[in-house]
């Protein structure tokens, strides 16, 4: 124990977390061990480290490097500020829908950042970029519409007055009308119609909107997703299927996520079907921290590093 009174204040004064410390301080007090190299680059990233070794702090320091190009929208995403209590706690709830709005989150914060970029470095045709962001936060945030028929009656009427009545279920375009058959005979039609809505999200759309603004925007987004294991380890595969589906097929949209090791399910087995991202031939794993930062891991290299300090 510290026996100065005044040094013991000073400590006590230290803020532990990366996130509650100023990013110059972030930025001056970081100490590079051959780690940044490693991720200033566009593959599409994981790396592993137990907590305190100092994942957020290089996260905070890589995206500081990142903006420096005028060229890059960078997100910085804390899985620990996404989704609801509801979500996480709630069992009840369907799977299919906890992901949803999980997913729609995610988008959202895209669009914050996106929007972000194009006010602070504004494209040749701005105007052209927010429309294209537009049709992009519609599709985050709007169920998709689907119309269908709810009946449609046909009816006959002859000259006599004699009346025949057909009436069906279909889905067509709305219409009503009559129409006259020989002068004699007179028919009208009519439909009714119910709206739903289905609470889903189109890939293929996604991918073109979202290619679409960073064309407008002459952009490459990085997304550095930190605090991966604060996600429900259930619907951890499900969002990583929601990544890969979303991103990966896009040059432009780089991913890294810093993550906890034994707290991480990046892919589920059903059957000869995996579901999610399978680390090594989809993503890679860039580096775990531990070797770097952990004294009992790789004491050589830590003595190096307290050197440097």
């Amino acid at each position: 124990m510290i026996q100065n009174e005044i040094l013991r204040k000073s400590v006590s004064k230290i803020l532990q977390r990366s996130e509650r410390q100023d990013i110059q301080k972030i930025i001056r007090s970081f100490v590079d061990v051959g780690v940044l190299p490693q991720l200033l680059n566009q593959n599409n990233q994981i790396i592993y480290g137990r907590r305190g070794t100092g994942k957020t702090h290089i996260f905070k320091v890589l995206y500081s490097e990142l903006v420096k190009s005028e060229l890059n929208a960078v997100l910085y995403l804390d899985g620990r500020t996404l989704g609801s209590t509801a979500q996480f706690t709630d069992p009840d709830i369907p799977i299919k829908q906890r992901c949803i709005s999980l997913f729609r989150d995610v988008l959202g914060e895209i669009h914050n950042a996106l929007l972000d970029h194009i006010v602070s470095q504004p494209p040749e045709k701005a105007d052209v970029a927010f429309d294209a962001l537009d049709k992009l936060s519609k599709l985050a945030t709007e169920p998709i519409k689907k119309y269908s028929e709810e009946a449609h009656k046909i009816k006959s009427l002859d000259k006599d007055g004699a009346e025949v009545s057909v009436a069906a279920s279909m889905i067509r375009p709305d219409f009503s009308g009559k129409l006259k058959i020989n002068g004699s005979h007179e028919s009208e039609q009519s439909s009714s119609y119910v709206v739903k809505e289905e609470d889903k999200i189109i890939f293929p759309a996604l991918h073109h909107f979202l290619n679409d603004v960073l064309d407008k925007s002459n952009a490459t987004l990085y997304i550095l997703f930190d605090e991966w294991s604060s996600i429900p380890i259930e619907l951890q595969p499900y969002l990583a299927k929601f990544i890969k589906r979303s991103f990966f097929a896009n040059p432009k949209v780089i991913i890294k996520i810093a993550s906890l090791e034994y707290r991480s399910k990046f892919a589920l087995q059903i059957g000869s079907t995996t579901y999610g991202l399978e680390v090594g031939s989809d993503i890679s794993t860039a580096i775990d921290i531990d070797d770097y930062y952990v004294f009992d891991r790789n004491p050589d290299n830590v003595r190096v590093l307290q050197n440097k300090s």
